[in-house]
């Protein structure tokens, strides 16, 4: 059974389970790791901040309660830091549950395929088109190779949600290809 038969198969609201493991095809736990790092600098600069303030506050009082607002303030604002970054992840996830969740299949058709090389690794950009009830979509698609089934006038589904700006498209073969909308 091939991913679009997958999804098809199962009616809207397709359960979290099956959409929370598509979606990590679109937003890769990767990405959010290499966030994080950056992240964890800037949470380590407010840590530091809040380490600075608590010193300030307490003065140079080492009772154990003046140490105790220091150590409070320092592991506060490291830890409040990172609610930021967790709402941007759930947030930027959850589009694309989503996607997968209330997505509408519609059929697209090729309009422009260009074949291309970038160091001697072929891969095929393409311009899709779809209409649903929502309106027209402009569809980017790109593929590693030189698929001979992805020409002009090919149709291939869509799976779109509204208000989210990337799309999955399935060439031939059914296997889910993460694809970016350029209409909204």
């Amino acid at each position: 059974m091939t991913e679009l038969d997958e999804l098809r198969a199962i009616p809207v609201p397709r359960p979290a389970a099956l959409c929370g493991r598509f979606a990590r095809r679109i937003d890769s736990i990767w990405g959010f790791i290499l966030y994080g790092i950056v992240w964890f600098c800037c949470a380590c600069g407010f840590a530091t901040l809040g380490l600075l303030a608590g010193v300030t506050v307490v003065g140079h009082v080492p009772e154990p309660l003046g140490v105790a607002v220091v150590m409070l303030c320092w592991v506060g604002s490291f830890v409040g830091s990172w609610v930021p970054f967790v709402r941007w992840v759930r947030r930027r996830r959850g589009g694309a549950v989503r996607l997968f969740r209330e997505g509408t299949f519609v059929d697209a058709r090729v309009q422009e395929v260009r074949h291309l090389s970038m160091r001697g690794a072929p891969f095929t950009r393409a311009i899709l088109r779809a209409t649903d009830e929502i309106g027209d979509h402009q569809i980017g698609l790109s593929v590693g190779g030189h698929p001979p089934l992805l020409r002009e006038g090919a149709s291939m589904p869509v799976l779109l949600v509204r208000g989210y700006g990337y799309c999955a498209v399935f060439p031939p073969g059914g296997r889910l290809v993460t694809s970016s909308r350029t209409d909204e």
